[in-house]
């Protein structure tokens, strides 16, 4: 969730084309430093068509700041 939305409910298409649809925010990515990057596992690339879709989605996850010393629920 972020903010006040449910992502798979915002983002169907992506939820669809997710092989991480059970995983944690700790198993989709990694702290570099002070830094969080997202990897994620798609079961396939991505259509030029949806590519706007995908940006948005990157877009909504990095409004929302990650701390480093906050429990993942």
């Amino acid at each position: 969730m972020v903010g006040q939305g449910i992502l798979k409910d915002k983002y169907p298409r992506m939820f669809a084309n997710s092989c991480q649809k059970e995983a944690k925010v700790s198993m989709v990515g990694e702290w570099i430093e002070n830094s969080w990057k997202w990897k994620f596992d798609w079961r396939r690339n991505w259509f030029e068509w949806a590519k706007p879709m995908l940006k948005e989605f990157i877009q909504d996850l990095e409004s929302y700041m990650l701390n480093k010393d906050t429990k993942d629920k």
